[in-house]
């Protein structure tokens, strides 16, 4: 049987209607992101889907005069109000909301109404049948949990959508972010054979090694670690094994100097060891020429370029500048532990890295920020680059610590133009991307504007809401203001890849989660 909620009052639209309904005592009837239904004003047997935006509590009587009237009396602890005769049953208290009506689906189709809704109108609560039905999935889709208020409704993601037109998962710390961008790894690898690729800052997806459940054996046998040779990769690696019971076997990653582009290169440099202007334009006349001959040989080292700049840079600038250029690139080529320096050492296959049924999580802890961001520029500037060739499957490249990598404004990385023509264009040669974020006000406007699904945990500073509410053609105001309370596990989805903006209840992990925050008494122990 339908349980109706409210009633229709005042001016309304086929879009935006208002409600009134009556609060019991010990619990509301309806609540702030509920669904709904009405019934079409014109086609009677027609129901619509609703979703309540707005909700306030009103009491008529309870006016400023009545509350100061009451103030005295109420200070005695054990005086109820209706001790003294006021009986909220009888004296016009009301809950006003508003609802945004969502349509119907119909035949893959969702189909609006067209005529405004009459005063007087019955809401009734949306009964799981009926979302089940205008929920339904489509083939191209993964569940990552429940609705938050209908736990026996499945929440699905159509991931042609999330892939393909990107999306990004926003939260403040501690709210969640790796733990969902993990439950959306572990659903399209079990249900795809679609490569993903990961760029870890902090070693928290080489967990999705360690399986849980069945769910989590067939994700985790997809898994292969890439990681660099550094100070701390050992560590790592000992407290990986320690903590999870399993050896992360992790292929070392090589790249060539000579794969740096211009633009990267130039960064680097002016970054670490403060470049001049007449040792850029020698490095800008010379790269071209260093990047076509390690194409023609395979392999230069660091005498190798040194022999192009000084046959290619005279005349360009003063000798004393392309001495020091070359004194500059030896020290970063000396550096950078993946910058390839040996025959033995092999380099990184990216046809390796983006491999139909694999996961590979490139794990950049223990590198410098700037070595980061050169690392995830050279590979997924090869990434797209091999794609649009046709060398490569379509892949799905994650971001973590995104704002690290494409920040906003004009603060230049040697990985923000590689991300934003992957923002850019990646749609036409399906490389997907997901940026993930503390801070999406730190994030590059454009980049965060191409992500068309956004998932959003907890945010609660006003300048990252502010800026999440600019940026997003779907998250209203009323929306941010319930993100800000959150609890964990919950999120709210927005854009094409959810047939309306749900609240969901992200389920549990197949495999470990490694993003959990230490305990500060089992740390201290340690010493």
């Amino acid at each position: 049987m339908e349980k109706m909620i409210g009633v229709i009052f005042g001016v309304t639209s086929p879009h935006i209607v208002q409600f009134a309904a009556a609060p019991t005592d010990k619990m509301m009837n309806v609540w702030r992101g509920q669904f709904v239904m009405l019934y079409d004003p014109i086609q009677k047997d027609k129901r619509y889907l609703g979703r309540v935006l707005k909700l306030e509590r009103r009491n008529l009587l309870m006016d400023e005069t009545m509350a100061s009237q009451l103030l005295n009396l109420l200070r005695d602890p054990d005086l109820a109000l209706e001790d003294i005769g006021f009986r909220r049953d009888i004296v016009g208290e009301v809950l006003i909301g508003e609802v945004e009506i969502m349509g119907v689906r119909k035949n893959g189709i969702i189909e609006h109404p067209k005529y405004p809704f009459a005063p007087g109108t019955r809401i009734y609560k949306a009964d799981v049948d009926f979302l089940r039905e205008q929920l339904k999935p489509s083939e191209e889709s993964i569940s990552i949990g429940t609705l938050r208020d209908e736990t026996d409704v499945q929440a699905y993601l159509d991931y042609q959508e999330l892939v393909s037109k990107h999306f990004s998962v926003l939260a403040m710390t501690g709210g969640g972010k790796s733990y969902t961008v993990g439950v959306i790894i572990e659903s399209l690898a079990k249900d795809t054979k679609l490569p993903i690729v990961i760029f870890d800052p902090h070693s928290e997806y080489s967990s999705l090694l360690r399986a849980k459940n069945d769910n989590g054996k067939v994700v985790s046998q997809k898994v292969k670690i890439f990681t660099t040779k550094n100070s701390s990769s050992e560590k790592i690696n000992e407290r990986f094994k320690d903590r999870f019971g399993v050896n992360r076997a992790a292929t070392d990653i090589y790249i060539q100097l000579a794969d740096l582009e211009s633009y990267q290169i130039t960064h680097l440099l002016k970054i670490l060891y403060d470049l001049s202007d007449p040792q850029r334009r020698v490095l800008e006349a010379v790269w071209e020429e260093v990047r076509e001959e390690r194409k023609r040989s395979g392999y230069l080292t660091i005498e190798d370029i040194k022999e192009i700049i000084d046959r290619e840079g005279a005349g360009v600038a003063k000798e004393i500048a392309v001495r020091m250029l070359k004194t500059k690139l030896e020290l970063l080529y000396k550096s950078v532990l993946f910058f390839k320096k040996d025959v033995s050492q092999p380099e990184i296959e990216i046809a390796d890295l983006v491999k139909i049924n694999r996961i590979s999580v490139v794990d950049l802890a223990g590198l410098s920020l700037p070595h980061q961001q050169a690392l995830i520029a050279v590979l997924s500037s090869q990434i797209l680059e091999k794609r649009m060739e046709g060398g490569l499957p379509p892949a799905f490249l994650v971001f973590e610590e995104a704002h690290r990598f494409v920040p906003i404004g004009s603060i230049a990385t040697a990985s923000k133009p590689t991300i934003l023509k992957i923002a850019q264009e990646g749609r036409k040669f399906l490389i997907g991307m997901a940026l993930v974020s503390q801070r999406p006000s730190a994030l590059d406007d454009d980049a965060l504007s191409q992500c068309n699904t956004q998932i959003i945990l907890r945010l609660t500073n006003p300048v990252d809401q502010s800026y999440v509410r600019k940026v997003s053609e779907w998250v209203t105001s009323e929306d941010l203001e319930e993100v800000r309370a959150l609890p964990p596990g919950e999120a709210y989805i927005f854009g094409p890849s959810v047939r309306v903006s749900l609240p969901v209840k992200i389920r549990e992990r197949w495999t470990e989660h490694g993003g959990m925050t230490p305990k500060i008494k089992e740390e201290l122990e340690k010493f």
